[in-house]
C-alpha cells in the first residue's frame, strides 16, 4: 500500500479600501458559509442585464475591472453557484474594493433534477464537446512544453461529524497561523500529445527539510486533463460524463450562462441517474465556439472515509484550450483518529506554453536548483510564510531530514541506523526454506551517494542450509550508469529467469517456490538509463549443486543483455490506481548466452521477452494483455535445471490468487525449452452494487499457453505442446474491512476451470478457488 502524505487548507489575505477613495478593480471572493472556503467557479450577473457576467476561479475570486464600474453602478450583483442560495448584492452596499460574499449551501433532491437527454438542451451541449472532443483535447498536440508550479499545503483538520460548528470555528482560528506543511515546486516539463514525458525540476522547497526528497506525490492526484472517457483520481477510476459512456450514465442541467466577448460559456451540472461508485458529480463549463471545455469542477459522487474534489481551468491558446490552474482537495475524515483528520490542497499553474519542442534542458543537480521566490507566480500568504519560519527553525532542532529519511528507508523495507541501512528483505517464507531468517547490511548515503557496500546473511529453517552474500555498486549520475558486482550463496528456482529485467515478484507466488537447488554465483553488471527505457549488460559464473536429479554439481558461465522499454513513453507515476490503473506498453526483452569458457560446461542461448500492456475499453471497462515467449537455442546436454518452468500458481496451502499465472496449474508442473504463453484479464468498470461492507467488481480471465522441446528429455518432463487453457471468473471487494479508518480492504473470491487435453475427466478436479485481497480507498 502506497504510503500516504498528507493535507491541506489555503487562507486569502484580507486588504479593505475605501471603495469611494479609489479607481482599483474590485475583488470579490465568493466563500461557504459554513466551511469558510471558497467556491470555485460561482458566477455573477447585473440583475438588470444577464448578458453580463464573471465567473470565479478556482479560488473563488472574481476580479471587475474598474473601467465597468460606471455600468454597474445603478445596478445589483446576482451571485449564483450550484449547491448554494442565491444573494443579492446591492452595489451601494460594497463598501471596499476587496468584497467577501458567502453563500449557504442548498440540498437538492437529484431526482428532482433529472430529465430526459432527448429534451434536455445541457445533453445537446454534452454530445457536441464529446464530438470535439478529439480536437480540443492536448493529445492532439504533437509536442508542447510548458511551466508548471505546484504548492500543496498539509493540516489537520476537525471532523465535522463530531464536533459543532461553534467548535469548528473556534478550532480553526487557533490554526489560522502556520499550516503543518508546504511544499513548492517549480519545472519545466515536456508532454507528447497530452502526456508528460519528461520534467526538469528548476527548484522545489518542503518546509522544515533543507533537502527535500518527497516523492512526485501532490501533482498526481488527478491528470492533466480531462478529455480521457475513463478519468483516474487518487487510486480510483471514474467515467468521464463529457463520454459517451458518460450520457448512458449521467443527468444534465444547465446552471448558468455566461457571455465572455465574442463567446458563450454553458455552465451544466452533471450528477448520476443511478449513484454508483465507478461516478461523479460536479459542474463543467463549456465554450460554444468550439465546444472545449472551459472549468471543471469533480468530485465522487459515493464517498466513504476520504473527500476528494478537483477543479481544473482551461485558457485559450493559440486555438487551444490547454490546462491553466489545477486543483484539488483531498480529506481523510477520520484519520489519524474520529476527532481530526489530514487535509490536503494543492494548487497548480501552468503557464508559458511553446508548442513543437522535442526536448526540454534538464537541471544537471540539486546545487543548479534556483531560489523559489524568484519562480512563484503568487505571493506566500502570511500563514504560508510562517510555516516555513516555524517548520525551517523545528526542522534543525528536530531533524526532519533524517525522519523523513527514516521513514522512506523503512518504506523499503529497510531500517536505517547512521551510515548503514538493516535490509529485512531476507525474512520471507516459502514451501522449501519454510522460514527465511536474515538480515542484510549496506551502506546508505549518508557514506556516499555514489558508492554502496554491503552483504546479507539468512538461514532456512525447511532446508537448514546458511545463505550469505555480498554487494559492491558505484553510481556515475551524471552519465545515469550504475556498476555492480554481487557475489552469493543462495538457493534458487529452477526453470525461471533470475537475471536481468525480470517480471516483479508476485508476493503469493514467491511463497509457493520449493525444491529450490543451492547456487554459488558472482555477477558484474553494468545499468544505464536512457529517458523512459533502461539498459542492463553483464557477466554471471554460477556453480548449481542439484538437489532433486542426477545431474549433481552444474556449472555455467553467461553473458546477458537486458532492457526495459516503455512504449508509449510515458513519464513513470508514483502511484497506480488501486482497480482500474492506467498501465501502458512495457516490453522486457532479455538475452543470455551459456560460453563453454571461464569455467562453464554449457554452451546455449536464452531469448525471454513479455509484454504487459493495459487499456479501457469505452463503457466496458479495463482490458490487460500479458504476453510471455520463451526460447532456449542450442544446448542438446543443457541440465533441466535451465530448462523453462514456473508458469503456475495452484498451491492448495496458499490459494490466493495471483495475476498473470496460471491458477489452476501447478508452479513446476510443465517444462520446455520454448514456450508462449498469454493471459487476457478484462474488469468491468462499474461494481455489482454498492454497499458500506461490499462493492464487488467482475474480472473475466483467459490464459492459455504453447510449448514444446527440442531436446530428448527424460519421461518426467510433462509439456503442454497440445495447448493448456484455463478460464476463470474473479470478483474483487466482496466484502469490506475498515483499515485504521484510512482505506478498506477488500476480500474477494474466484473459480478458475482449466479444460482441453490436460483436463481431468473428473469435473471437480479441474475447479481450483482462489481469494483475492485489494485496497479500497
Amino acid at each position: 500500500m502506497n504510503r500516504v502524505k498528507i493535507l491541506f487548507f489555503f487562507s486569502f489575505g484580507i486588504s479593505i479600501l475605501s471603495f469611494s477613495q479609489t479607481t482599483e478593480n474590485i475583488s470579490i471572493s465568493i466563500i461557504d458559509s459554513e466551511t469558510k472556503e471558497p467556491i470555485p467557479f460561482a458566477t455573477i450577473h447585473l440583475l438588470n442585464k444577464p448578458n453580463m457576467g464573471w465567473a470565479a476561479n478556482m479560488q473563488g475570486i472574481i476580479q471587475i475591472e474598474s473601467s465597468l464600474l460606471e455600468i454597474i453602478q445603478s445596478d445589483s450583483l446576482l451571485i449564483k453557484s450550484l449547491g448554494y442560495q442565491q444573494k443579492i448584492i446591492h452595489l451601494n452596499q460594497i463598501k471596499s474594493n476587496n468584497l467577501f460574499i458567502y453563500l449557504s449551501p442548498q440540498t437538492y433532491n437529484l431526482s428532482e433534477l433529472i430529465v430526459k437527454p432527448s429534451q434536455d438542451k445541457a445533453t445537446n451541449v454534452i454530445q457536441n464537446a464529446i464530438a470535439h472532443r478529439k480536437e480540443n483535447s492536448p493529445t492532439s498536440i504533437d509536442h508542447f512544453n510548458c511551466e508548471i508550479y505546484n504548492k500543496t499545503t498539509i493540516d489537520v483538520v476537525p471532523n465535522r461529524d463530531y464536533f459543532s460548528n461553534a467548535q469548528i470555528e473556534k478550532i480553526q482560528a487557533n490554526q489560522h497561523r502556520k499550516h503543518l506543511l508546504i511544499y513548492e515546486k517549480y519545472s519545466s516539463s515536456l508532454f507528447q500529445n497530452g502526456t508528460m514525458i519528461n520534467e526538469s525540476i528548476k527548484s522545489h522547497r518542503l518546509s522544515g527539510f533543507k533537502n527535500p526528497t518527497i516523492e512526485n506525490f501532490t501533482t498526481q492526484i488527478q491528470p492533466f486533463h480531462f478529455y480521457e472517457p475513463i478519468i483516474p483520481l487518487f487510486e480510483n477510476t471514474y467515467i468521464n460524463p463529457i463520454s459517451k459512456s458518460g450520457i448512458s450514465n449521467y443527468g444534465y442541467q444547465i446552471t448558468d450562462t455566461i457571455y465572455v466577448e465574442n463567446d458563450t460559456i454553458v455552465g451544466i451540472a452533471y450528477f448520476p441517474k443511478i449513484v454508483n461508485k465507478s461516478l461523479l458529480k460536479g459542474i463543467v463549463h463549456i465554450s460554444l465556439k468550439n465546444y472545449a471545455i472551459v472549468k471543471v469542477t469533480a468530485e465522487p459522487a459515493i464517498q466513504e472515509l476520504l473527500n476528494l474534489k478537483i477543479e481544473q481551468e482551461y485558457k485559450r491558446i493559440k486555438n487551444h484550450y490547454l490546462p491553466h490552474q489545477l486543483s484539488y482537495q483531498l480529506v481523510f475524515k477520520k484519520y489519524p483518529n474520529k476527532k481530526y483528520g489530514l487535509k490536503l490542497e494543492s494548487y497548480t499553474y501552468i503557464k508559458d506554453y511553446q508548442f513543437n519542442l522535442v526536448e526540454i534542458k534538464p537541471v544537471a543537480n540539486q546545487n543548479d536548483l534556483v531560489s523559489m521566490d524568484s519562480l512563484r507566480p503568487l505571493s506566500l500568504s502570511l500563514k504560508e510564510q510562517n510555516t516555513y519560519i516555524w517548520a525551517d527553525s523545528v526542522g534543525q532542532v528536530k531533524n526532519f531530514d533524517g525522519k523523513l529519511r527514516f521513514i522512506n528507508t523503512l518504506s523499503q523495507g529497510k531500517i536505517p541506523f547512521k551510515i548503514i541501512d538493516f535490509d529485512l528483505s531476507q525474512m520471507q517464507y516459502n514451501l522449501h526454506e519454510i522460514f527465511r531468517l536474515g538480515i542484510g547490511v549496506y551502506t546508505n548515503t549518508i557514506f556516499s551517494k555514489r558508492f554502496i557496500l554491503g552483504g546479507f546473511i539468512a538461514y532456512g529453517t525447511g532446508d537448514n542450509e546458511k545463505k550469505y552474500g555480498g554487494l559492491m555498486s558505484y553510481k556515475f549520475p551524471k552519465q545515469k550508469i550504475i556498476i555492480e558486482a554481487r557475489y552469493k550463496t543462495d538457493v534458487v528456482e529452477r526453470g525461471v529467469l533470475e537475471m536481468g529485467f525480470t517480471k516483479k515478484s508476485d508476493f503469493w507466488r514467491t511463497m509457493m517456490k520449493d525444491s529450490l537447488n543451492n547456487s554459488e554465483s558472482f555477477r558484474l553488471s553494468v545499468k544505464k538509463n536512457v529517458n523512459n527505457c533502461s539498459f542492463l549488460l553483464g557477466v554471471k559464473k554460477e556453480n548449481i549443486q542439484d538437489l532433486n536429479f542426477t545431474y549433481g554439481k552444474l556449472k555455467f558461465t553467461e553473458i546477458y543483455a537486458s532492457a526495459i522499454i516503455n512504449l508509449n513513453k510515458e513519464k513513470q507515476q508514483f502511484y497506480e490506481p488501486n482497480n482500474l490503473s492506467y498501465k501502458f506498453p512495457i516490453l522486457y526483452l532479455t538475452y543470455i548466452k551459456g560460453i563453454n569458457q571461464l569455467g562453464g560446461d554449457f554452451t546455449y542461448s536464452r531469448f525471454s521477452s513479455f509484454l504487459e500492456y493495459s487499456y479501457y475499453v469505452e463503457r466496458l471497462g479495463k482490458q490487460s494483455i500479458f504476453i510471455a515467449y520463451d526460447r532456449i537455442f542450442g544446448g542438446a546436454n543443457l541440465p533441466y535445471y535451465k530448462f523453462i518452468s514456473g508458469y503456475g500458481a495452484y498451491c492448495p496451502s496458499l490459494p490466493f490468487y495471483e495475476n498473470n499465472y496460471f491458477q489452476t496449474m501447478l508452479p513446476y508442473e510443465f517444462t520446455h525449452t520454448e514456450s508462449l504463453v498469454i493471459h487476457l484479464k478484462h474488469t468491468f468498470l462499474k461494481p455489482l452494487y454498492y454497499t458500506k461492507l461490499s462493492e464487488p467488481r467482475i474480472s473475466i480471465i483467459q490464459s492459455m499457453g504453447w510449448g514444446r522441446n527440442v531436446f530428448i528429455i527424460a519421461n518426467q518432463f510433462k509439456v503442454f505442446d497440445k495447448g493448456y487453457f484455463e478460464s476463470g471468473l474473479h470478483v474483487e471487494n466482496m466484502i469490506k474491512i475498515n483499515y485504521l479508518n484510512l482505506a478498506y480492504i477488500g476480500l474477494g473470491a474466484g473459480v478458475f476451470a482449466k479444460y482441453g487435453d490436460y483436463a481431468s475427466s473428473t469435473i471437480s478436479d479441474n475447479l481450483v478457488y482462489k481469494i483475492n485481497l485489494s485496497m479500497i480507498f
